[in-house]
């Protein structure tokens, strides 16, 4: 059985929004994003969410930010189905370690296929994470991105509403490859 052409791509170990299974990808046709800078966060307890897809089933490991130049208050990062329900999340944390990646344990989460959103949201507008812009401002929402105001820490169920920002944070999720299916 030949297995040209390949129908499925393997999940990478990283799933972030410049990854295969989200929005910023050339491949995958998504939209090109600039390059990334540290920045304030848009908007005092405001959650943005960026849509991913996976193909096969993984066991989500970590979640991650990217975090910016300056540390502070608190962050909550997490998954939702795309019916606003959060299937994983790191609870209020308080950021820490400027220009780096700050990674939060969570307890090992198996997601089947299906289409998913990343979570992020801070408690301030001082602290501030890596994120990129779209090449233009309605580009986020044709993207599938949504936000939710008053959304700290992460709600257990979201209400989408349309994006109104071009803020696209470095946010994601470690798997474990060994549990890809």
């Amino acid at each position: 059985m030949s297995d040209w052409p390949v129908t499925v791509v393997e999940p990478l170990p990283t799933i972030h929004p410049w990854s295969l299974e989200s929005i910023g990808s050339i491949e995958s046709g998504g939209p090109r994003l600039t390059e990334t800078a540290s920045a304030v966060y848009p908007a005092a307890n405001l959650a943005l969410f960026i849509p991913f897809s996976l193909t096969k089933s993984v066991t989500v490991t970590k979640l991650f930010c990217l975090n910016g130049a300056v540390v502070n208050g608190n962050i909550d990062l997490g998954i939702y189905d795309v019916y606003g329900v959060r299937l994983i999340s790191s609870g209020s944390v308080a950021q820490a370690g400027v220009n780096v990646i700050q990674s939060f344990d969570i307890a090992d989460t198996r997601m089947g296929s299906g289409n998913f959103y990343f979570a992020v949201a801070m408690n301030n507008i001082v602290g501030t994470l890596f994120s990129a812009a779209m090449f233009a401002a309605i580009a986020p929402a044709i993207t599938g991105m949504a936000e939710m105001a008053a959304a700290f820490p992460l709600p257990a169920v979201a209400v989408f509403a349309q994006i109104t920002g071009n803020y696209i944070p470095v946010i994601g999720a470690l798997i474990n490859p060994r549990t890809v299916v």
